[in-house]
Formats: structure tokens, C-alpha cells, sequence
């Protein structure tokens, strides 16, 4: 048998092989697709009962959580007075400034995930944490914190069980064509390299064709419930009204809502735009839960801005390293000697 008579079947197989497994994917995705139509009101609020990293984790497909929510966490600690971010003395061999994660005495009930945080921070007798080592610390231990917020979402009921299971079963649907479609890719071209049946090459192609496709409907095919949809909805109009007002540049805040919806801002991944909205105008008061050495008004905003900026790049980043040590003793925090992880 000669490559030209192999070609055409081979051909029209793996056609044939994408086109109706394409099909039955494709199928099965808009069978399990949601059917409960869902209300989009316009927040100008953050929703009840969701803190800011929970909100947060819902505006993905998929929610997990990461170092926005880490941060959001951290800010709303601060607000109920649990922690405090303070510029700290640096050493005397450098010339740079300095800032610290203190935790303070509270008797207020905290969540697992809190308490978590709080944990993997400090311990049990730490009360200090420059913030150059905030990344690194967490990082040790992560699972304290992501474990207990999983176990919020899924106590709240916004994940479906169901749902769940459908998605893993796409998930590995994909893995096995993938796996298959890899195993006639690789004969192919061992066998047909010294042959003439290189084209049995094509089915194989198909399957990846199919494999992909599953892969992408699992990316995209969400596990929440219909509580969780609605939950998610809710945080994306906020998420929207945050960024419409941190976009509006001829647009007057409130300079109270800076703090107020920080933790927010953070977690819906608008902390950078957050914090230019505010330097656009007046210099904002700076919250209670941050202490510079600076005195004027204008100064001892630019370095909580920078400090709060530089943390977000320093976790999203994976470095080790804060860039808020970095900043000049001479220079304004946060103007024009700002540090490398702020913009």
C-alpha cells in the first residue's frame, strides 16, 4: 500500500473523528449549560454578607484564591483594627525606608481564614512583620488561609456538587484524548518515518482537535450554584461601579471611600487604578491603620499608596523582596523616587 492511497481515508477519518466529537462535546457542554436566567442589578454597595476576598474569588470562572485576596484580607484586618501597617526605623547601614505589618490586641470574632492568616504571619508570640517579608512568609504556608476560604464558599452553598463533578468529568475527558491523540502522534512518526503509513497521523489529530475543545469548555464551564451565580453577579457590578469611578477622571469622590472600599478594590484586581483615582486629586487622608513618619498631608499619602501598590507587585510577582525598602530617604514615597514595584 503507497502513501497516496493512505492519505484521502486517513484524512477523511480524522475529519470525521474531530467533526463528530466536536459535536457530542459541544452537545454535552450545552446540555449541563445553566438554565436559571439570572438579575444583574447595578451595586453601588458591596454585597451583603461576602467579604472582600470572597467577593472577589467569585469574578472567576473558577474561584481560588490568590494574592489579591490575600491583600483585601489584610486591608479589612486593619480596618476592624486587628493589624496595622507602620514605617519601622530602618538600620543604619541603609538609607532606604522601612514598613512593618504589626498585629494589634482584638477580642472580636475573626473567620478561619482570618484566623488563618493571621497565624501563618505571626505565630503564636510574633506581633511584628516587615513587609519585605510578607510574600515569603505566606507563601510557606498558603493552605492555612486558601483551605478555610474554600470552605466559606462552599458553606455559603455556592458551590454546586454537580456542577463540580461535570466540570472534573470534562477536565479528564480532555486529559485521556489528549493522552490518546499523543500516543498516535508519536507511533505515527516512529512507524511512518520507515514506512508509508505516516498518514494514521490524522485520527490522531482529531482526538486532539476534540481534546482541546473539552479543555476549553472546562475552563470556562463554572462550578458555582445558582446562589453562587447570583453572588458572582453581584460582585461583578460592584467590581463595575469601583472601576467606572476609579476610570472617571474629571469625576469628584468621596475621599472617605479610598479606605472604605479598598479591601474591594483590591481584591477585584483595581488596586493600582484604585489608588490613582485618589492621587489625581486632593491627597486623601491617609487610614488610621497606617503611621509614617512623614507629617504633611500630601507626602504621607504618596508612601501609603507606594507601600500599598508595592505589596500588590511583590505577591503577584513571587519575589521575595519588597520594593517599599527600596524607596529614597531624600525623595517623596511615591512620587517621583518611587520604588520599583509601584507605577
Amino acid at each position: 500500500m503507497t502513501t497516496n492511497a493512505l492519505w484521502t481515508p486517513m484524512l477523511l477519518l480524522g475529519g470525521l473523528v474531530a467533526l463528530l466529537g466536536s459535536v457530542l462535546v459541544g452537545f454535552l457542554g450545552w446540555r449541563y449549560r445553566r438554565r436559571t436566567s439570572l438579575s444583574s442589578p447595578t451595586l453601588t454597595e458591596p454585597p451583603r454578607d461576602l467579604s472582600p476576598a470572597l467577593s472577589g474569588m467569585l469574578l472567576a470562572v473558577n474561584p481560588n484564591p490568590g494574592w489579591k485576596q490575600v491583600l483585601a484580607t489584610l486591608f479589612d484586618l486593619a480596618q476592624k483594627g486587628v493589624l496595622s501597617f507602620a514605617e519601622v526605623p530602618p538600620p543604619k547601614s541603609t538609607q532606604y525606608k522601612m514598613f512593618a505589618l504589626r498585629k494589634q490586641p482584638y477580642a472580636g470574632a475573626l473567620s478561619a481564614s482570618e484566623q488563618g492568616l493571621l497565624n501563618v504571619l505571626f505565630g503564636i508570640e510574633r506581633t511584628e512583620l516587615p513587609l519585605s517579608e510578607l510574600s515569603k512568609v505566606y507563601k510557606r504556608q498558603a493552605n492555612a488561609f486558601t483551605t478555610p476560604l474554600r470552605a466559606e464558599l462552599q458553606a455559603h452553598g455556592f458551590l454546586d456538587p454537580e456542577r463540580q463533578q461535570i466540570r472534573q468529568s470534562f477536565g479528564r475527558g480532555s486529559m485521556v484524548l489528549f493522552l490518546l491523540s499523543l500516543v498516535g502522534i508519536i507511533a505515527s512518526l516512529l512507524v511512518g518515518s520507515t514506512s508509508v503509513i505516516w498518514p494514521i497521523v490524522f485520527p490522531a489529530l482529531g482526538l486532539l482537535a476534540v481534546s482541546t475543545l473539552s479543555f476549553f469548555i472546562m475552563l470556562y464551564y463554572s462550578p458555582l450554584s445558582d446562589r453562587g451565580a447570583e453572588a458572582a453577579q453581584a460582585s461583578h457590578s460592584f467590581s463595575d461601579h469601583l472601576l467606572a469611578i476609579s476610570t472617571k477622571a474629571h469625576m469628584n469622590v468621596e475621599p472617605g471611600l479610598f479606605d472604605r472600599y479598598l479591601p474591594y478594590a483590591t481584591s477585584y484586581g483595581l488596586l493600582r487604578q484604585w489608588v490613582r483615582c485618589f492621587q489625581r486629586q486632593e491627597p486623601a487622608s491617609i487610614p488610621a491603620w497606617f503611621t509614617h513618619f512623614e507629617t504633611e498631608r500630601a507626602e504621607s499619602f504618596n508612601a501609603f499608596t507606594t507601600v500599598m501598590v508595592a505589596a500588590h507587585t511583590t505577591g503577584s510577582t513571587g519575589s521575595g523582596t519588597s520594593s517599599y525598602t527600596g524607596t529614597t530617604m531624600s525623595g517623596k514615597v511615591g512620587g517621583g523616587t518611587a520604588s520599583k514595584g509601584a507605577s
